[in-house]
């Protein structure tokens, strides 16, 4: 933003940050509601529309917790909520003029990727839980409503960007998971007893690939670019189309793939 001057940031612990890369100074633009005062805790994803708003999800009311080793573990915080059944995501929206944050959706499970659409009608955000991407018009004769973008998804989704002829990039992180927390839902005493080892489980269980979808302006999936078995690379996270190539960030490892279109 700014004339590639400065970067807007989701900190899952901060909120939303503006980084100076000039100055090389890191400033807090919003880090909870304006009208209700209520912080929000799991800053994930964001994008600008036209006018300057900045719309980004809050992935969950829960905090991202240290795990055994002392560390800030966003995995096993989203993998505890998931077994929870959580649904507190927020779509949020802060306005550079005013420097105030309102709600324009909540209730979500898991609030993910977002994605404000190539002529600015309308913000698309990812519900990773429910395997779905939702539109929430900003303009026209639905502005202010919301409807489901694409569901039935595959694999569990997470970042949305817009691509070069208008649509969408979506990465399915890793494919549905087995039923287990379905079957386990009425029993809420041995989902908890599951939420003790889930993290260890899931590293066994969760199937590895790698998989993009590439979506029409509409919302209709065009292509899907896949590694089966994620030998290559897996658990996409993230896709930025850049002059003709992809870049990939990926949750299971340390490196960027680059794939040539």
């Amino acid at each position: 933003v700014e004339n590639g001057t400065a970067l807007l940031v989701c900190d899952s612990l901060k909120g939303l940050l503006r980084v100076d890369l000039l100055a090389g100074t890191i400033s807090i633009l919003a880090n909870r509601i304006t009208s209700s005062g209520k912080p929000f805790h799991y800053a994930n994803d964001l994008d600008v529309a036209p006018d300057g708003t900045v719309y980004f999800s809050s992935s969950t009311q829960g905090i991202v917790a240290r795990n055994s080793e002392g560390f800030y573990d966003t995995m096993q915080s989203y993998l505890l909520q998931f077994v929870r059944g959580d649904a507190s995501g927020q779509l949020l929206a802060w306005d550079p003029t005013t420097k105030q944050t309102r709600v324009v959706l909540d209730g979500l499970s898991y609030a993910n990727g977002v994605a404000v659409s190539a002529d600015g009608s309308f913000v698309a955000v990812v519900e990773t839980n429910l395997a779905r991407v939702l539109r929430h018009w900003l303009t026209g004769d639905k502005k202010g409503s919301t409807e489901i973008l694409l569901d039935k998804l595959p694999g569990m989704p997470d970042g949305l960007t817009l691509n070069a002829d208008g649509g969408f990039w979506l990465s399915l992180v890793a494919p549905l998971p087995l039923p287990l927390v379905t079957i386990l839902g009425p029993y809420p005493i041995a989902r908890q007893l599951l939420s003790h080892s889930i993290g260890t489980l899931f590293k066994y269980v969760a199937k590895r690939w790698g998989c993009i979808v590439r979506l029409s302006p509409e919302g209709l999936a065009l292509e899907t670019l896949m590694d089966p078995d994620g030998s290559h690379v897996g658990t996409i996270s993230a896709v930025t189309e850049h002059a003709g190539k992809l870049y990939l960030g990926n949750l299971g490892g340390d490196f960027v793939s680059v794939v040539t279109l």
